[in-house]
Order: C-alpha cells, then sequence, then structure tokens
C-alpha cells in the first residue's frame, strides 16, 4: 500500500485558494490549493467546507 505524505510548516503557508464547482457550492465542497515558501504547492480535491478550512488556517497563522 502507498503513502504519499507532505509537512508544510503553517508559518510557510504563503497563500490558500479554494475552487468550487456549483455543485460544489450547493453541497459545500472544494478543492483547496496551498502554497508555501519555497515553490511548494499542494492540492486537495473533495474537501468537505474549504472556507472553513481556509479561514482556520489563516486565524492560525495570523
Amino acid at each position: 500500500m502507498q503513502r504519499r505524505t507532505l509537512e508544510l510548516l503553517l508559518r510557510q503557508v504563503e497563500a490558500i485558494s479554494v475552487d468550487q464547482s456549483i455543485m460544489g457550492r450547493i453541497f459545500d465542497y472544494g478543492s483547496i490549493t496551498l502554497s508555501g515558501t519555497g515553490g511548494v504547492r499542494e492540492v486537495f480535491h473533495d474537501m468537505a467546507r474549504p472556507l472553513e478550512f481556509r479561514r482556520q488556517i489563516q486565524s492560525q497563522t495570523a
């Protein structure tokens, strides 16, 4: 069984973007893209409550 992990410290997060389709907006799911220092970019697809996730990350980094 394969596993892939990525550790990105909160202080290294430079940008967080949320992409939602119309269905994603209706059912509150979408994709999150985290961009970090050094060009690290990671996309998380089909996440529940993506705007809440972004808000939580932003509140932790403030």
